[in-house]
């Protein structure tokens, strides 16, 4: 199954991980943000209008994405993103690397479905995608991981005094 039909055949629950300050999949629309200083959000049509289906339908999405410092390009372009995916529900929040390597956790991306089902997202040095693994089996530990990264989280309008 490809990770999207997971994603869809969610019934109750989405919580993403997000540790990566660059995936180079979003190269083409980074560069016209830099050009314009606006994200162009045709770009992520399909993405929001899923986000709103599924927060309609009850499934309730959940983000933690890791800030380094200083904040980079990709990371100014997302959180512009991440503001318009809030109003379709998706509730994102902010750890700061200062906050996150306190406790501990590795840096690893990753999916929780229906609080059931974890698919561990991996990358290449380059932030290119490369694929997923089911990794339900070490569903505890990614369980603790999810609760603790959002004990320490802020809510994304705070990061504004770290931009």
């Amino acid at each position: 199954m490809e990770l999207f039909e997971y994603l869809k055949n969610s019934q109750k629950s989405l919580f993403r991980f997000e540790s990566l300050q660059y995936l180079s999949e979003d190269k083409e629309s980074l560069d016209k943000y830099l050009k314009t200083g606006k994200v162009d959000m045709t770009d992520n049509a399909e993405w929001f209008d899923f986000l709103k289906s599924k927060n309609k339908g009850g499934v309730s999405t959940k983000r933690v994405r890791l800030v380094t410092l200083p904040i980079n390009d990709y990371t100014k372009f997302e959180i512009e993103v991440f503001k318009v995916a809030k109003k379709y529900g998706d509730d994102i929040k902010i750890i700061m690397d200062s906050e996150f390597n306190q406790l501990d956790l590795p840096k690893i991306d990753f999916w929780n479905i229906d609080n059931k089902t974890v698919l561990k997202l991996n990358y290449d040095e380059s932030g290119k995608y490369l694929e997923f693994e089911n990794d339900s089996l070490n569903f505890n530990f990614y369980k603790s991981f999810q609760d603790e990264i959002i004990k320490h989280s802020i809510e994304i309008n705070d990061l504004n005094e770290y931009i």
